[in-house]
């Protein structure tokens, strides 16, 4: 099979589906409409003359994932997966093998009628789907490192997800720069005032000229902290899973 290129195994155990269950992060595609600067397919595209190694991975080809892995974790490190033309059909599949996945979507090409449909396949999931969402800052604002997004009209999807999956199910991705690093504590209340959760990425890898203060800039690969709507706070990055 013309498996895709960039592939992620992992053995760690997803705590939806218990001991034994083994998950891999999959680009499902080699397309985005983003371009943000610091993105590995902006290296890539750059390393191979502008053209994007990889394809789309064919629904016939992803079932025979389903003998190994039991997590899908889609976090494009060079695509987005709502640009997969058949991604209602994978997250079908996905229900209909009571399989789990996490959806990482920054691009905002997708009509709301797309998404909602999206949406609705999702809730079919017995909250086994996670979709988060990448909006660096205020809405108005995440463009200024997500190149070409429409982070008004994502940030509006992400309401939409509410009505149709668990809101402490949704995540708003937000990684830090020094344009939005004085709006955290707005955004987060934002977050809290949907019922979601607001994922705080602090990275060390920014584009010139948008490096935050040093508080800010983390000193390994990636910080996260996940703030739910309850007040409870989980806090994790790229050193502690270096096991």
């Amino acid at each position: 099979m013309n498996l895709n290129n960039f592939l992620h195994r992992h053995n760690k155990q997803d705590k939806r589906l218990g001991a034994g269950s083994r998950q891999i992060n999959m680009d499902i595609t080699n397309k985005c409409t983003l371009a943000c600067e610091t993105c590995e397919r902006q290296w890539r595209l750059k390393r191979f003359g502008g053209k994007m190694p990889g394809g789309t991975l064919a629904l016939k080809d992803f079932v025979k994932y389903f003998d190994f892995f039991d997590h899908f974790d889609f976090c494009g490190q060079v695509s987005d997966p709502s640009m997969h033309p058949q991604f209602k059909e994978m997250i079908q599949l996905i229900n209909e093998n009571n399989k789990s996945c996490d959806i990482h979507n920054a691009a905002s090409h997708r009509p709301e009628k797309w998404y909602r449909e999206i949406f609705e396949e999702c809730s079919k999931s017995n909250d086994m789907i996670q979709w988060y969402f990448g909006i660096d800052g205020l809405p108005k604002d995440s463009h200024k490192y997500r190149t070409r997004q429409d982070g008004e009209k994502l940030y509006r999807m992400m309401k939409i997800a509410t009505q149709y999956i668990k809101p402490t199910n949704i995540k708003w991705k937000y990684i830090v720069f020094n344009y939005n690093q004085y709006d955290i504590e707005e955004c987060k209340q934002m977050a809290a005032d949907l019922g979601i959760v607001f994922n705080l990425v602090i990275s060390r890898r920014h584009p010139e000229g948008l490096r935050p203060n040093d508080e800010f800039t983390s000193t390994v690969p990636m910080d996260n902290t996940m703030y739910y709507p309850t007040g409870k706070t989980k806090r994790w990055n790229t050193q502690w899973h270096k096991k």
